[in-house]
């Protein structure tokens, strides 16, 4: 009895020094590489929505300035008071050379009814006064307004508006073109990391505008998922940064960063068990090292109890 309990006490004694060691280092390493792990994946996905917003700014300024500078044509201004024959040619020949990224280019004039346009009269007559585009061009400014579904073809379109300003700078109408955001959509949703990492965009009410999932667009609102509420309510005030949180039950991160020029919001997220699997594998590395090194330990604690117990069992 006294041998059984010698080896056991020799056993469990050396087992414990081997063992505590080897769980304390264990369990920080893993906690540390996590951390560090979460961390870098945090600044990457912040680094990549401001990257994609940086280009969504860049696409749509080139648009203002177009429509911008066509604002101030002779002809685009001769429009807005109904003197239509110089814009309708000059918006047809438009239509006609950048058609492919447009639905359709027209003039209103300062009431906001259609008087000119580059498809054919389709815009003619139409009264678009109910705008968010043609309100804000009316205040003077060139702008990018709400994402909507294009009734013609029902793909995602954009209105981008510039006003018709008179010698004397009072407003005259409005010059507008009716942006296919396709081109746009396949360049953000082209940005990928790893399997699970893509970017998506909303608008300033949550709305998604621009997402992998075609099916998401100008349907889902993220604002109203649940998990989602923390990082949407920073995402809609315009904030930049990196949070956690669950999308239709899985556990994600997220980097986001605001487009000025709209109001929207982009953001870049990837599965925690993607960007954590590095982290799981070291825990899983130190595990198996751990168990290696307790199966050893046993043995050689056993001998080396025999060893002791028996001098002393004898004598």
């Amino acid at each position: 009895m006294k041998k059984m309990s010698l080896n056991v006490k020799l056993m469990t004694g050396g087992i414990l020094i081997v063992l505590i060691p080897l769980l304390v280092v264990g369990i920080f390493s893993a906690w540390k590489s996590s951390e560090a792990l979460s961390d870098i994946a945090e600044n990457q996905a912040e680094i990549v929505a401001k990257n994609v917003s940086g280009l969504i700014g860049m696409a749509l300024a080139e648009e203002m300035k177009l429509i911008a500078g066509l604002a101030a044509d002779p002809a685009i201004v001769e429009a807005s008071s109904g003197k239509t024959d110089g814009a309708t040619q000059r918006l047809t020949t438009m239509m006609k050379r950048i058609g492919n990224d447009y639905e359709g280019i027209f003039v209103s004039d300062a009431s906001g009814v259609g008087r000119a346009d580059g498809i054919g009269g389709g815009y003619v007559g139409l009264n678009v006064s109910d705008r968010d585009y043609f309100t804000t061009a009316k205040a003077g400014k060139v702008n990018v307004g709400t994402v909507i579904k294009s009734k013609k073809s029902g793909a995602p379109v954009a209105v981008v508006a510039a006003p018709i300003l008179g010698s004397n700078g009072e407003f005259r109408g409005m010059v507008a073109t009716v942006l296919k955001i396709d081109f746009l959509i396949e360049k953000i949703v082209a940005v990928k990391v790893g399997k699970t990492g893509y970017p998506f965009v909303v608008d300033k009410k949550g709305l998604v505008v621009a997402h992998p999932k075609k099916e998401f667009i100008l349907e889902l609102e993220l604002n109203k998922q649940a998990g989602m509420e923390s990082i949407m309510k920073r995402m809609l005030a315009h904030e930049s940064g990196s949070e956690r949180y669950v999308f239709q039950g899985v556990p994600k991160i997220a980097g986001f960063a605001p487009v000025e020029l709209t109001g929207w919001a982009v953001g870049f997220t990837q599965n925690q068990d993607e960007f954590l699997a590095p982290a799981h594998m070291i825990r899983n590395f130190i595990l198996i090292i751990a168990v290696a090194f307790l199966a050893l330990t046993v043995v050689g604690v056993l001998f080396f109890a025999r060893g002791i117990s028996r001098p002393i069992t004898r004598s």
